[in-house]
């Protein structure tokens, strides 16, 4: 397995670690803005699928608690504050700190999770194994830029099949059985106001997985608010860091 986690350029602080985790068909290329806004007060670390970027011929993992678990075992080394996912990898966010816990890390890290409902309703549906028009019209509604790209033939054959091994993975994922994976990490979890593809009542779950859970925190933008505006980044490097430090001091 090459390298999962890849840092984003412009963000330059060891001691303190954001580990993001992008939506399906999405790469830590994307996330840019967030390591201009990191600067110097935290780290960005990127999550990098197979089937893009520098492992474009890595093989697709069976399950989402597959990936998660390749993606705990090379956070050892992280040390991150934050693990902060998006649609898709909010649940894989969450699966990772799971993973991480059982196998004795991840003690004081802040899980913040948007757009995506909690893993109780997540799962389900069966773009994955349909036509190509099908799985593109979709990524039209939720990230029309990246519909654009896949117009082009090449691209589509490039990129497509690994966007429908992302569509698999959420969409055959099979959530925890109720009470059986909570954490007492603290939980942060963020919608965009105009984000048609979510409803706020469905993200109330995730206040059943922890004791310490905010929101759901509204900011502007669409699904794809993580990407093209800046709230969430200045959240995750701002108030929600500060908060991580804290809480890692006091488990220390």
């Amino acid at each position: 397995m090459r390298n999962i986690l890849v840092p984003v350029p412009g963000s330059a602080a060891p001691s303190s670690t954001i580990v993001v985790f992008p939506h399906a068909g999405g790469s830590p290329r994307q996330y840019a803005p967030w390591g201009r806004i990191a600067g110097s007060q935290a780290r960005v670390l990127g999550v990098t699928y197979p089937g893009r970027d520098h492992r474009l011929g890595d093989a697709h993992p069976a399950t989402m608690r597959d990936l998660a678990e390749e993606i705990a075992a090379a956070l050892d080394a992280a040390s991150p504050l934050i693990l902060a996912g998006h649609s898709l990898g909010a649940i894989l966010a969450y699966e990772t700190l799971l993973a991480w816990q059982r196998a004795g890390g991840g003690e004081g890290t802040t899980l913040v999770v948007s757009g995506q409902t909690s893993p109780d309703h997540a799962g389900g549906g069966t773009l994955h194994l349909g036509a190509d028009g099908a799985l593109v019209e979709a990524l039209s509604r939720s990230s029309p830029d990246t519909a654009r790209a896949l117009a082009e033939p090449e691209l589509a054959a490039l990129y497509l099949p690994a966007i429908r091994e992302d569509y698999r993975l959420i969409e055959t994922y099979s959530p925890p059985p109720p009470g059986s994976a909570t954490t007492q990490s603290s939980i942060v979890v963020v919608k965009g106001y105009a984000d048609e593809e979510l409803i706020t009542a469905s993200v109330a779950g995730w206040q059943r997985l922890s004791p310490d859970v905010l929101g759901p925190v509204l900011v502007p933008g669409d699904h794809m608010h993580h990407i093209d505006r800046p709230e969430l980044a200045q959240m995750c490097c701002g108030g929600v860091l500060r908060h991580a430090a804290r809480t890692l001091q006091r488990k220390r």
